[in-house]
């Protein structure tokens, strides 16, 4: 058994499997005859003496084999570790026909015109193997949401139970407040501070009605210019924190049929996004805008990132997709988005531009009348 190793020319420049090239046949001669025939195509090997068919390699390899050292040399188990770790041909060095085998494999006579056919086949392969692999990591992922979502009833009617505590005690906060220390600061503290509870539990109803029945979530006309200006107030430690300037330029009449807590929430993971991609840059702003479409009116998010890259840009929609570091982001953010955006009749869309910008589309039947841009 003898090995050969290439390094492929600029031409042959596609990365399907590992640069190694193993042939496994009788003699030296025949190696030179089929190795010279690789090189031919852009292919340099190198002949190496070896005992044993390495399995220690990254990718899988091309291995051609005679088929008189299969028939004779093989054993069964040691065939099954080769196919496993490589892309295998039976070859023949003589010009007979092509030969099918008992057990389904072919024997080639391998000439000029093969090898150009084994490397495609081999592309191939290594590209439905690479679909194959996606198909169960998007599986376990569907996995793992159907999980966290028979903890979910739980965890609503925990949060919803522990809110009940907090709004309480700051209830009475108000009114000791109110009759003792009039204190301006402790009442905008206070005020905030139910408002976030009434918020979370908007969100929980939200996600029982989502969980045990089809009952469409309420939805109205809410001010766009409120919803903006609430968002950030939300988030306005992290901004500070962050020392990012957040901008807005929303027109006061402008009015959308939407549930208010659905939006605010989208907005918060889209803010939330460009504050932690920008937080480390020289230049750090996000400027809230709209833009009148033909179809009704676009609600821009435009920070001062610089876009996401086409590999980012593909899967950024998915479930469990994040860029984040495992312990800093879920992958859910703008899934829910979308999700979210689709159940109120818009749209979330990425937008090309030299800065990052993301767009919400809402159609004109979502705006009241009077309030059309």
């Amino acid at each position: 058994m003898v090995r050969f190793e290439f390094n492929r020319s600029q031409k042959n420049h596609n990365n399907f499997c590992d640069e190694t090239l193993y042939i496994l046949v009788k003699n030296q001669d025949e190696a030179d005859s089929l190795g010279a025939q690789f090189h031919e195509f852009g292919f340099n090997y190198k002949l190496l003496n070896s005992k044993n068919l390495s399995t220690a390699v990254n990718k899988k390899s091309i291995l051609l084999i005679s088929h008189e050292m299969y028939a004779s040399s093989v054993d069964k188990e040691t065939f099954q570790l080769m196919v496993k770790n490589h892309y295998v041909f039976l070859v023949t060095s003589s010009k007979s026909t092509t030969e099918f085998l008992g057990d389904g494999h072919i024997v080639l006579p391998i000439d000029r015109s093969d090898v150009l056919n084994i490397i495609s086949l081999c592309k191939t392969k290594a590209s439905f193997e690479n679909d194959l692999s996606c198909l169960e990591e998007y599986k376990s992922n569907l996995m793992k949401i159907s999980s966290l979502g028979q903890y979910t009833g739980s965890l609503v009617h925990d949060l919803n139970n522990y809110n009940t505590v907090c709004m309480t005690a700051l209830d009475g906060l108000r009114l000791i407040n109110e009759r003792t220390y009039k204190d301006q600061k402790i009442d905008f503290l206070v005020t905030k501070g139910l408002k976030g509870s009434r918020m979370i539990n908007a969100l929980s109803r939200k996600y029982r009605k989502f969980l045990y029945s089809k009952e469409d979530t309420i939805t109205d006309f809410f001010n766009v210019e409120s919803i903006v200006e609430e968002t950030i107030e939300f988030i306005h430690k992290e901004i500070i924190s962050s020392q990012i300037k957040v901008s807005h330029s929303i027109p006061k009449d402008l009015f959308i049929f939407c549930n208010d807590v659905s939006l605010i929430q989208v907005l918060m993971n889209i803010l939330s996004n460009a504050i932690y991609a920008i937080k480390d840059f020289d230049e750090k702003w996000v400027d809230i805008s709209v833009k009148t479409t033909e179809t009704g009116i676009s609600l821009l998010i435009k920070d001062s990132g610089h876009g996401v890259s086409s590999e980012v840009k593909e899967k950024m929609f998915d479930p469990l997709f994040t860029t984040k570091p495992k312990e800093e982001g879920t992958g859910f953010g703008l899934n829910f988005c979308t999700t979210e955006l689709n159940q109120m009749g818009m749209k979330l869309d990425y937008i090309e531009e030299e800065n990052t910008v993301f767009g919400i589309s809402v159609p004109k039947d979502k705006l009241r009348k009077s309030m059309i841009i």
